[in-house]
């Protein structure tokens, strides 16, 4: 056999192995491209799986405060002072912005006043949620801060469906002129993600129906 054919089949293996050396590092660029993608968006459904938790869990915590007042009641009809009313505590005056916390060992819920606008008391970090030792998410600055920011405004929902506006619904700093009979809770989470802000809105109404 001629040394020709032996030249020509080296260099023959050697294109062939440069062949396969390129589409493997193609095939193994596309994997790992699939795997950032796969990873970056199981990353974004995490954010917003918790966002959704936070935002549903100011719906719990108003709607477990209504259930709690109607248990109150009056316990003394002569201390009508002390009673508690369906909507006790949902609102401070005209302001129905609001974050809450935990006391008493997290048996009772309290709604605190934010004064603030949402826009606002994220800027401020007023309305921040951080992470308590437990893994339960708090407003306590004393815990490990988080990305996220929650806050809930409850709006009266009026007997008169013309009161506030022509809809019924009174928004903070508005109330309405006769019986309330309701309450929209509007919640809201915001949170800082891959260099832009994204944000989840729950609205859930409940009334003074048991």
């Amino acid at each position: 056999m001629s040394k020709s054919f032996y030249k020509k089949s080296s260099g023959g293996t050697i294109i062939e192995a440069v062949l396969a050396m390129g589409i493997i590092l193609v095939v193994i660029s596309v994997f790992l491209m699939r795997t950032m993608t796969v990873s970056t968006m199981q990353k974004q459904s995490f954010w917003r799986e918790q966002a959704l938790f936070l935002a549903q869990e100011n719906i719990e915590v108003v709607r477990n405060m209504r259930d709690s007042n109607w248990l109150h009641g009056c316990p003394s009809l002569t201390d009508t002072q002390n009673c508690f009313f369906w909507n006790s505590g949902f609102s401070q005056g005209e302001n129905y912005r609001f974050i809450f916390s935990f006391l008493d060992n997290d048996q009772i819920v309290v709604l605190q006043s934010l004064t603030d606008d949402f826009s606002v008391c994220v800027q401020s970090e007023s309305c921040r949620v951080y992470l308590d030792s437990t893994g339960k998410f708090v407003n306590e600055a004393t815990a490990q801060p988080t990305n996220f920011y929650r806050a809930m405004e409850l709006r009266q929902i009026c007997e008169n469906k013309t009161a506030c506006g022509g809809d019924g619904i009174c928004a903070s700093g508005e109330s309405c002129s006769g019986k309330v009979i309701g309450v929209e809770i509007y919640s809201f989470v915001k949170w800082w993600e891959r260099d832009s802000w994204r944000n989840v809105e729950i609205t859930e109404r409940i009334y003074d129906w048991r």
